[in-house]
């Protein structure tokens, strides 16, 4: 298992299977040290954990010197962009956008040929988000079937209805019994005040959201398209 050491300050700190203590500093007072009184120091904030649950406890931890060796050699080769340097050049992925011009907003949808696994960390003062919990460590349903990302701040997120419905149909879904349950977590912009005609009868986002599963592929718009457009 290959462990990264990205900040190792105050090295002279560091105790490999021993307690870690502050160096002994002279007091002008006549105290004793921190160190002389047998008691640790409060450690620099700064001071890296020695947490690597991998490799057993801290006191057997090997020196730092092997620790090092045991990384692996730098490879520039990891680092190169993929053919198209899209989310689509990891195997199975796709993406698609629907946009409605005179809406003046759109849908974007990541799917891929089997579930997948996905995470979320939510900010901002008004988040507009759907089944975003489910993807906390712990719950029941450990793989997604699709993301949407949509404009149309809270009537947006109808998209991932639109998109769970054509993946019901298509039989992708968390198994429950006899029924598939697709499970498509989703989140939104806020692009109502842009100038596009929003005074629908019937919420447009459902049928974006279908558009845009219909429409994904391995190539797709950039910038101003699906969930941008706005």
């Amino acid at each position: 298992m290959a462990i990264s050491v990205t900040e190792l300050p105050y090295r002279h700190w560091l105790r490999l299977g021993k307690s870690a203590r502050a160096p002994s500093r002279s007091r002008s007072d006549g105290r004793r040290s921190t160190r002389e009184r047998g008691r640790p120091a409060r450690m620099h904030s700064r001071c890296l954990p020695l947490s690597f649950p991998a490799m057993g406890h801290p006191a057997t931890l090997p020196s730092l010197k092997r620790l090092r060796m045991t990384l692996p050699p730098h490879d520039s080769r990891r680092l190169q962009p993929g053919p198209r340097n899209l989310v689509t050049d990891v195997e199975g992925f796709r993406v698609g956008n629907a946009s409605d011009a005179a809406l003046k907003s759109g849908t974007t949808v990541l799917t891929a040929e089997q579930p997948f696994t996905a995470a979320v960390h939510v900010m901002g003062g008004a988040p507009g988000s759907r089944e975003t919990d489910l993807l906390a460590p712990g719950h029941l349903v450990r793989k997604v079937d699709a993301l949407v990302l949509s404009g149309g701040s809270a009537f947006g997120l109808d998209a991932a209805s639109g998109v769970a419905d054509a993946m019901a149909e298509a039989g992708r879904g968390f198994p429950v019994g006899t029924v598939r349950v697709p499970i498509v977590p989703a989140a939104i912009l806020f692009d109502l005040l842009n100038g596009g005609d929003k005074n629908w009868k019937e919420n447009p986002y459902r049928d974006l959201g279908r558009r845009a599963l219909e429409n994904s592929g391995t190539d797709f718009d950039l910038g101003t398209a699906g969930a941008g457009a706005g």
